[in-house]
């Protein structure tokens, strides 16, 4: 009907050259093919994505190979990487995959380096599996409140328990991938994996105030039961603890500081550093000398010096230090071994200051051996 403001159908219009059946055909071929791929690709990426989402994947890159290590030795041994590291959802999964190439390629640059980037994994993640009701650890000493961590203080999961898969290696610049280095890794102690001391003080429990409360540093306040370790009882203790320090000297520091109300010492984490830096161990070391260090010292102390000498540098010092220095030790390696000893020419002046002066000042530092070795080495014929 015209001009009555409907609207007309228009018939469509075919060439009378084209056949529609193939028309139709070609479409349809074209949807089964677009939906054939679509399919594989699919397939393809859940597969990959399985493929690679295995903790032995991850191993094939030997980057990885000390990661892969310590997880399997770990109390989460059961469960994939991908659990823990990407998020749930598949748009997460995707993201992850499309990070990991880049990961592929640094590797195939050798330009993987460590530390590892790290990223805070949700609590949501840990409480898939666990409960932050938990008011005790699995061994029953520690009092842990978790609720209390996690809501009142804001604390994630993993900031306490960073070391729990992996020991603690994300925070290690340098990682050996030796076989050797790596069997050692298998043989880490359970306590590598546990909530470092060190984080809870140095956080929260050495004065942090909280909901207007102090974190307390007491041991009571986190411990049930406050145990003087076996070997403190030992008799000859203060002769052995240094033996025992050189391996475990974060752990006596915190003892010996924060039960007295104080930051564990800070700076170079090497033995003198830590030693020195803690009160107790300086108002002790200073006030009492070792059983060895008697009048025969000085002539006796190089065996012990050649097979100990991280030991003494405990105390001591190689070279003279500056004198504003908060740890400057009174007596220096250099004091008799060095240039302030004697001047360049002693070796050739030294016989007339023998001569004139006597040898009883030599014997301070030297024994006899120390003459009758050089001069029979420089076939000076002396009796010593």
């Amino acid at each position: 009907m015209k001009g009555t403001g409907s609207l007309e159908r228009t018939p469509l219009k075919f060439d009378a050259g084209v056949d529609t059946g193939v028309v139709v055909y070609k479409r349809r071929a074209v949807l089964v093919i677009a939906a054939a791929l679509g399919a594989m690709f699919v397939v393809f990426f859940a597969a990959s994505a399985r493929y690679t989402s295995r903790p032995q994947f991850c191993a094939s890159c030997h980057e990885m190979m000390p990661e892969y290590v310590t997880w399997s030795v770990s109390s989460h041994n059961k469960i994939n990487c991908v659990r823990c590291h990407v998020e749930p959802g598949l748009v997460s999964l995707v993201k992850h995959k499309v990070a990991g190439l880049g990961q592929v390629y640094r590797h195939a640059l050798g330009k993987v380096e460590r530390p590892f980037p790290r990223k805070e994994i949700p609590n949501e993640v840990c409480t898939g599996c666990h409960t932050v009701s938990r008011q005790v650890t699995a061994s029953g000493d520690l009092i842990v409140p978790h609720e209390k961590h996690t809501q009142v203080v804001g604390a994630t999961c993993s900031k306490c328990h960073q070391a729990a898969v992996h020991g603690g290696l994300g925070q290690k610049k340098e990682v050996e991938y030796s076989a050797a280095a790596l069997e050692e890794l298998k043989q880490l102690p359970v306590k590598e994996f546990r909530p470092r001391m060190s984080l809870c003080i140095t956080e929260c429990h050495i004065g942090k105030v909280i909901e207007g409360k102090v974190a307390s540093y007491k041991c009571e306040f986190c411990h049930k039961e406050i145990k003087t370790p076996a070997n403190h009882k030992d008799q000859q203790w203060l002769v052995k603890h240094g033996g025992f320090a050189k391996s475990t000297v974060e752990e006596c520091v915190f003892c010996h500081t924060v039960a007295v109300g104080k930051l564990p010492p800070e700076g170079e984490k090497t033995l003198a550093g830590i030693v020195r830096g803690s009160e107790f161990c300086i108002n002790c070391h200073t006030k009492l000398k070792p059983p060895s260090h008697d009048q025969d010292w000085p002539l006796n102390h190089a065996n012990r010096a050649l097979a100990d000498r991280v030991g003494c540098t405990a105390c001591h010092d190689w070279e003279k230090p500056e004198p504003e220095s908060p740890t400057a030790s009174v007596i220096y390696c250099t004091t008799c071994h060095g240039a302030e000893a004697h001047p360049a020419t002693w070796q050739k002046d030294h016989p007339n200051v023998v001569k004139t002066q006597g040898f009883t000042q030599c014997f301070q530092c030297h024994g006899a051996r120390d003459c009758r070795s050089c001069h029979q080495a420089n076939k000076v014929n002396v009796k010593i």
